[in-house]
């Protein structure tokens, strides 16, 4: 596989007219990474995405906090420009982070309709229906999804077991205060531990899940790792189980050159993948491929065409 995070670092592209950069910063910009620590500082003082980067938090549960809250928790100009790029005006091209968003929503829609067939087809005596949600940061995909299901009326919120389990103290705390303040405490929970190490999640038959989130998590994964981990789920997952991926697509990258360019210099560690890389990395565990998608749609017809995210659903075999 490719390494497009590595050959996106030695590309370069024009950011003189970029004007949201001090010219000097501009100039920088269109150099040969990796920047220097003079561009570094600017761009972490001025960036809310930036900053979480350059400190090592790059798949911050703030970056995503930011994006889906609508106040836009520290937003600026510099996070605007992020958010707004639409480079390369491949197909229907938008933004980086819009498509950030619409992940959210259709993520969130897919899982909806997914339990409320589920709770249709249960038995009586079925027990609680157990998510794992692996490294949920603050849970915004279970508020959202139980947002949708509670407005649908169509399903008892209480056969749900949302379980979040995430490593970030702030993430957890942010989610934490909000579940006190929401009609899902029982039904969302928060767990502290590396859903990746043996030590801090522990294989327990009891718990195991029905179903399993991993959304965004191997966005920065080399294939590799990648099957490592949706091996290393395995036990803790029931039999005939599902399993829900989105990763970034290599078409992100192509979309959105400049402002990943950046992000990567800056030392985030994405490995955008192709369709068929996704597709062969599922292919070779135990996961056997239900259905694929994307958070696009056609704004004309409504239509699912190819997106910046590749969606999986997955059947343990």
């Amino acid at each position: 596989m490719v390494n497009r995070g590595t050959e996106i670092i030695g590309k370069t592209f024009d950011y003189t007219n970029e004007d949201v950069f001090p010219v000097w910063v501009r100039t920088e910009l269109s150099k040969p990474g990796p920047y220097n620590d003079k561009t570094k500082q600017w761009l972490m003082e001025n960036g809310l995405v930036f900053c979480e980067v350059v400190l090592g938090n790059s798949a911050s549960d703030r970056i995503c906090r930011a994006m889906y809250s609508g106040g836009f928790l520290g937003w600026g100009d510099v996070d605007n420009w992020i958010g707004n790029r639409g480079q390369g005006a491949i197909r229907e091209a938008v933004s980086a982070m819009q498509a950030l968003i619409n992940r959210l929503e259709v993520c969130s829609k897919w899982i909806a309709d997914f339990l409320t067939t589920k709770y249709r087809n249960r038995q009586n005596d079925e027990k609680r229906f157990v998510i794992k949600d692996l490294g949920a940061g603050c849970g915004s995909y279970a508020f959202r999804t139980l947002d949708i299901l509670r407005s649908r009326g169509e399903i008892d919120l209480n056969w749900i077991d949302w379980q979040c389990l995430e490593i970030a103290e702030d993430a957890i705390c942010y989610g934490t205060k909000r579940l006190k303040e929401s009609p899902y405490e029982g039904i969302i929970s928060f767990n502290k531990c590396n859903f990746l190490s043996q030590d801090s999640y522990p294989e327990n038959p009891d718990e195991r899940g029905d179903l399993t989130l991993l959304i965004g998590i191997i966005c920065a994964m080399s294939v590799e790792q990648s099957e490592n981990c949706l091996q290393k789920i395995v036990p803790h997952t029931k039999e005939g189980s599902s399993l829900l991926i989105t990763t970034l697509s290599s078409l992100a990258f192509e979309e959105n050159p400049k402002m990943f360019r950046v992000l990567v210099n800056l030392g985030w560690g994405l490995q955008p993948k192709t369709y068929d890389e996704v597709v062969n990395l599922v292919n070779e565990t135990d996961w056997a491929i239900k259905w694929t998608g994307s958070e696009r749609r056609d704004l004309r017809t409504g239509a699912e065409i190819p997106g910046e995210y590749i969606m999986v659903h997955g059947v343990l075999q």
